[in-house]
């Protein structure tokens, strides 16, 4: 075997945490194509890294090169992301941390839009602060640095060394370009990797929780977790994936933008099931209708065509009534959900409704519901989106 000046037994064991984390991100819809990049400490000399140019979501562990902290190759023909030098120099730098991870969601980028004019995204109270290495409250305030974005790696990469220099860091958002955070492990790097731009995105998140029919009080199970919740919908026929927008998609967005920023998604959907019209829906609190927009939905009811929805903003309750069992699905920003033909179900926009959907059909006439009759929708929750739980 040839005389590696790491260890190859270390080597596989990153990559195949790397790969795995890495397709999980992938499927919540943060880390698109090939954007991205991922590595983990090996020793005090080298750190493993995803190679250039590959798709984050068909990771394999032959995609996981090694480097060394000035951000150079070792014993490998695979070239890194040009982005190196910004994992190395942490590692360099901090010996107690082993994972770096840089995303490109949706919701992290349009923040560093937002922000960047100020120089720093302000969090202050959120409840997954009190999650970070050594705090032990969520009241408390950090300020995320916004970096202005370039191409010259060695000048940004000097610049993070000015702040790291001037204040403790768990990692920082470039305009346009994403997140970068970092860990004493995978799982600590990915706490930051969860915090979104509003704390109502932070504290609720998209959730499965499956009831017997007979019992709405007690779940049988509950998971948050988006790689399960596909898993468990799948086991059903169900569809249930995420998106990321191509473009930034801002509150007011006309429907011809938002589905601009999903063109190819859309496209892809259509192509693959037949749908025939495509439309975008919104609906705010202040509407004076949404009383009866809310309850037209509420009662079991099933149609003869599949029934996808895309939440591009906001919330809402889906809940199945498959065999014996009820599966109930908070759809949050972001979530697609597909729901075949001839499965009894209600959907429950809460009180205060706040969403806009992409809507998806095959039949000319759109929504049309055919009602049971029966009273379970009404046996089980409603959907308070400002309560816990």
């Amino acid at each position: 075997m040839e005389n590696l000046p790491f260890d190859p037994a270390r080597l596989a064991a990153c990559a195949a945490e790397i790969v795995a984390n890495t397709r999980e991100l992938s499927a919540l819809g943060w880390t698109p194509a090939t954007s991205s990049n991922f590595s983990m400490r090996m020793d005090d000399r080298h750190a493993a890294i995803t190679v250039s140019g590959r798709d984050k979501g068909r990771l394999v562990a032959e995609d996981i090169m090694v480097v060394d902290f000035a951000g150079q190759p070792v014993a490998t023909p695979h070239r890194p992301s040009a982005e190196t030098l910004l994992h190395t120099q942490i590692y360099a730098r901090y010996p107690e941390i082993g994972c770096v991870l840089h995303t490109h969601s949706h919701v992290q980028t349009v923040a560093s839009r937002l922000y960047a004019p100020q120089g720093h995204l302000h969090l202050e109270g959120y409840e997954l602060l009190k999650a970070f290495h050594g705090n032990h409250t969520h009241e408390m305030a950090i300020d995320v640095p916004v970096l202005a974005n370039t191409q010259d790696m060695p000048e940004l990469a000097a610049r993070v060394e000015t702040l790291l220099d001037q204040q403790p860091m768990w990692g920082y958002l470039i305009d346009g370009h994403g997140l970068y955070a970092w860990g004493r492990t995978m799982a600590e790097a990915r706490i930051p990797v969860r915090l979104r731009a509003r704390p109502e995105e932070t504290e609720r998140m998209s959730r499965l929780r499956i009831f017997d029919e007979a019992d709405p009080s007690t779940p049988i199970s509950s998971t948050e977790d988006l790689a399960t919740i596909a898993a468990r919908l799948r086991d059903i026929g169900v569809r249930f994936e995420q998106w990321q927008a191509a473009q930034p998609v801002l509150p007011g967005a006309r429907p011809d933008e938002v589905m601009a920023a999903y063109r190819a998604d859309i496209d892809k959907l259509v192509a693959e099931n037949g749908f025939k019209t495509v439309d975008v829906v919104s609906i705010a609190p202040d509407n004076p209708n949404k009383d009866a927009m809310r309850a037209k939905f509420l009662d079991e009811h099933f149609h003869k065509e599949d029934e996808v929805r895309f939440f591009v903003a906001g919330s809402g309750l889906f809940t199945l009534h498959v065999g014996d069992k009820v599966y109930e699905i908070r759809c949050e920003q972001g979530d697609l959900v597909g729901v075949p033909d001839g499965t009894t179900h209600w959907f429950d926009m809460g009180p205060e409704p706040s969403f806009v959907a992409i809507r998806f059909f095959t039949e000319p006439d759109g929504w049309v519901g055919h009602f049971t009759g029966t009273d379970i929708a009404r046996r089980f929750p409603r959907y308070e989106p400002g309560q816990a739980g």
